[in-house]
């Protein structure tokens, strides 16, 4: 018995790059049925007109194209973030008691 050959593509992420033969699709923002993509010809281009598709049409074309992930930005909750020491509230000053005669 043969094993099936694995036909579906990671999850798209905001931030993922992806490899085809002659360009590179770089994804922008991720919404609930829509997709904002760049696709470049050189992996470092940034002047490039964000394109808009559904998520299942950018899967089939990424699929069909046998796009191959480059980098994969992890899920925000899995960063590692180096965060500054949280500051301790100082003390309140104390007032000297006002020499008040009585």
């Amino acid at each position: 018995m043969k094993a099936k050959k694995q036909d579906t593509l990671r999850p798209l992420v905001k931030g993922q790059l992806w490899k085809m033969d002659s360009s590179y699709i770089y994804i922008v923002e991720l919404g609930k049925r829509l997709i904002s993509y760049k696709m470049m010809r050189q992996q470092k281009q940034r002047a490039v007109r964000t394109q808009v598709a559904s998520i299942n049409s950018l899967n089939i074309y990424l699929r069909d194209n046998q796009a191959e992930l480059v980098n994969q930005k992890p899920p925000s909750g899995q960063l590692a973030l180096r965060r500054r020491p949280s500051r301790t509230p100082r003390p309140a000053k104390l007032k000297a008691p006002s020499s008040a005669t009585r």
